[in-house]
C-alpha cells in the first residue's frame, strides 16, 4: 500500500502476455465503437489501448484533468469481444503529476486489464515568440516520479508513448538533464507513421515494444468499427 497526497492506494500485482500482434488505440474521439467488428479485424491476438485520463492547461483556464467519457463503454466493449486491454493516460508537464496519478488510479479502480499501463507524452509548449520550450528539470523529475509511482501502483512496468522528434527535442535536452537513461527501464511505444521498415527511435531507447505505424489519413476507422475517418494502428513486437 502506498500513500500519495493523503490517499491510500492498494497496489496490485499482475502478469501480462507478450504474444500480441495487431492493435488500435482509442479515445472519445473515435466515437461509439463496434467492438465485435474491431475484434474480428484485429484477429485472435488483437489488443487495444483505451484512453483513461487526459490533462490539459491554458493561460486563461489553468490546469485540468479529466476522465475520458468513453472509458467505461470502451473498456466493457473490448472485454466482451475478447480484445486484450490496456489503459493510457495523456500526460501534461504543466499539470501536477500527483493529481494526474490520483485521477488515473481512481478511473482505473484497480482494473488494469491485460496489458501494462501506458503514458502518452507528446504535449508541445511554445513560448510567446513561438519557440519550443523544453521540459524544465523539475518537470522532468516530476514525470520520472509519475512513472515510478505508476509502476508501484499497477504492479506492472508501464510503457511510454512518444515519438523521437518530441522526446529528443523537448525532454532529452531539458535544462540540467545530462541524460534520460532512467527511461530505459520502461517499454517504448513509438509513433512513426512514415511507413519505413523500422521506426525512428528516441535516442535513449535501442528498441521498442509497440509501434504506432499509422494514424492520419488511413481512412480505416469504419473497418475497425469506429466512427470518423482515421484510427490509430499499432503492432506489438513478439
Amino acid at each position: 500500500m502506498h500513500m500519495i497526497s493523503g490517499m491510500k492506494i492498494e497496489c496490485m500485482k499482475a502478469q501480462w502476455s507478450t504474444t500480441m500482434a495487431n492493435g488500435i488505440d482509442v479515445s472519445y474521439w473515435n466515437g461509439t465503437i463496434d467492438w465485435q467488428k474491431a475484434s474480428s479485424k484485429l484477429g485472435q491476438d488483437g489488443f487495444t489501448y483505451i484512453r483513461a485520463t487526459f490533462a490539459y492547461a491554458s493561460m486563461t483556464d489553468g490546469a485540468h484533468i479529466a476522465v475520458d467519457s468513453n472509458l467505461s463503454t470502451n473498456w466493457a466493449g473490448a472485454a466482451s469481444s475478447g480484445v486484450k486491454r490496456g489503459v493510457y493516460a495523456y500526460y501534461h508537464q504543466l499539470v501536477s503529476a500527483g493529481d494526474q496519478l490520483i485521477t488515473l488510479l481512481r478511473a482505473v479502480n484497480t482494473d488494469w486489464g491485460e496489458l501494462p499501463p501506458a503514458v502518452d507524452v507528446e504535449q508541445e509548449i511554445y513560448s510567446s515568440t513561438n519557440q519550443p520550450m523544453s521540459w524544465t528539470m523539475q518537470q522532468n523529475l516530476d514525470f520520472q516520479w509519475f512513472m515510478w509511482a505508476l509502476e508501484r501502483c499497477s504492479g506492472r512496468i508501464p510503457i511510454i508513448y512518444t515519438r523521437a522528434t518530441y522526446w529528443d527535442e523537448f525532454i532529452g535536452l531539458a535544462p540540467g538533464r545530462t541524460d534520460n537513461t532512467w527511461a530505459n527501464h520502461y517499454g517504448l511505444w513509438v509513433a512513426d507513421w512514415r511507413q519505413n521498415a523500422r521506426p525512428l527511435l528516441p535516442g535513449v531507447w535501442n528498441d521498442f515494444t509497440i509501434w504506432q505505424y499509422s494514424a492520419q489519413g488511413n481512412h480505416l476507422a469504419a473497418a475497425y468499427g469506429a466512427q470518423g475517418d482515421d484510427i490509430d494502428l499499432d503492432t506489438w513486437t513478439k
